[in-house]
């Protein structure tokens, strides 16, 4: 039901202190739908190249501004079922 929540519900992410310039550039990479299996691997990848970070420094805010949790299910399969609308107004909520 928590996952339930993540993909569909209003979750109001936190604004994430320290991280605007970051999840700014995250939500200017966000592909484009349609979206496939590989999505979460090629934004991150693309972020990875555009920032310079890696592991946790990387996916953690991420995490945090699309799921308002540190910690839960792998954002590859989560990421496709969020959908793109959502993804993009999270970002830009946590960001601001």
């Amino acid at each position: 039901r928590e996952y339930w929540e993540i993909v569909a519900g209003e979750i109001i992410p936190p604004v994430i202190d320290g991280e605007a310039e970051f999840l700014r550039q995250a939500l200017a990479l966000l592909p484009a739908e349609p979206w496939t299996e590989t999505v979460w691997r090629d934004w991150i990848a693309a972020l990875a190249a555009a920032t310079g970070r890696e592991g946790a420094v990387l996916t953690g805010p991420l995490r945090l501004a699309l799921t308002g949790e540190e910690d839960g299910p792998d954002m590859r399969g989560l990421l496709p079922l969020i959908g793109r609308t959502r993804v993009a107004q999270r970002l830009a909520v946590a960001g601001s």
